[in-house]
């Protein structure tokens, strides 16, 4: 596998963009990520959560022409907590389940997919708020694999916490080259981890 693969996943319902800065969003991704190891280079590229979105339809040849895997949420019945429907949906909601759960598993079942076939990368790449990735992420790394977060600066800082390299989405896909905060804890747990051991 190659060390440099990066795996790109974009939660695009925590993760949003103004539709106009779409075309120019992989260059920008791609550049940041450069500044904090030039050899790095995005070998998958896959949207999830609600493909209706507006900056998504607008878009969609776009992305399609830079090889973005669009992978649609099935969408669940949405109840208001006064009791009415505001989402209508054939697929019930499960019991317990959240309104964002579906959108959180399928990210899940991508990663899980490519731990199963040997195919995942050694470096994620996840653009998301979500802090139900905290416990995910915590596992990936103790696996010694390479995480990275672009998120809105409000984001948890348990989530933030998981990973090696921070950005902010909302500079990270209109700018080039925007500036990553690196995580000294996580680089010196992983240069621990990468100690021999007697």
């Amino acid at each position: 596998m190659d060390p440099f693969a990066v795996l790109l996943i974009c939660d695009v319902e925590n993760a949003t963009m103004e539709s106009d800065k779409v075309p120019d969003m992989l260059a920008n991704v791609t550049a940041s990520l450069k500044t904090v190891n030039p050899e790095y280079h995005i070998v998958e590229k896959v949207m999830v959560g609600n493909m209706d979105l507006g900056f998504i339809k607008e878009n969609r040849l776009c992305l399609r022409r830079e090889n973005f895997i669009l992978m649609r949420v099935p969408k669940r019945e949405r109840i208001c907590h006064c009791g009415n429907v505001v989402l209508k949906s054939p697929n019930k909601r499960k019991p317990h389940e959240r309104a964002f759960d579906v959108a959180d598993r399928c990210i899940l079942r991508v990663i899980l997919d490519r731990v199963l076939t040997k195919s995942l990368p050694p470096n994620i790449l996840l653009t998301s708020s979500d802090c139900d990735f905290t416990k995910p992420l915590e596992i990936l790394r103790s696996h010694e694999y390479t995480l990275m977060l672009a998120c809105d600066i409000r984001a948890s800082i348990d989530l933030k916490n998981q990973v090696m390299y921070v950005w902010n989405w909302n500079w990270m896909y209109k700018e080039e080259r925007s500036p990553a905060i690196t995580n000294h804890f996580n680089l010196r747990w992983q240069a621990r981890l990468k100690q021999p051991r007697d």
